[in-house]
């Protein structure tokens, strides 16, 4: 608890300013947070707001989870339900180097692979098209 403050003034939902150990960095940084909080969930907040290269990176894959997330949801909609939530619950693992890439066959025709590249964590569909013979006889 901040030394201004006191008890009384320390409404539900109010925020102090405050002080979090970076997870990555070990550093200090200055966060608001319920007066309430444990010092785990502290260091988590300061963690998230910490400028260290390992924070970005950390808030990066976190939104590309989310955003990949959506993503299938939207996109997949028509997908078998099970499918979907392969896909969603491979994401984390994938994005945090637990897994390669991780391949899900929807169907005969559709395939979506979910992999990490230097450019970030990656949704790719591939769709194979069977082969269509016209038929044709002189008559």
């Amino acid at each position: 608890m901040a030394k201004t403050e006191k008890p009384e003034d320390l409404n539900k939902g109010r925020l102090i300013d405050t002080v979090g150990t970076c997870k990555y960095c070990k550093n200090n940084v200055f966060i608001k947070a319920a007066p309430d909080s444990t010092q785990e969930e502290l260091d988590e907040i300061a963690s998230q707001a910490c400028d260290c290269r390992d924070g970005k990176d950390a808030r990066e894959l976190e939104t590309s989870v989310r955003v990949l997330t959506q993503k299938i949801n939207d996109r997949y909609s028509g997908m078998p339900e099970d499918a979907r939530r392969a896909l969603i619950s491979c994401l984390k693992p994938v994005a945090y180097g637990k897994l390669d890439k991780v391949s899900v066959k929807v169907d005969d025709a559709t395939t979506i692979k979910i992999y990490r590249s230097t450019k970030g964590l990656n949704l790719k569909r591939t769709v194979k098209e069977d082969d269509i013979m016209d038929e044709w006889s002189p008559s």
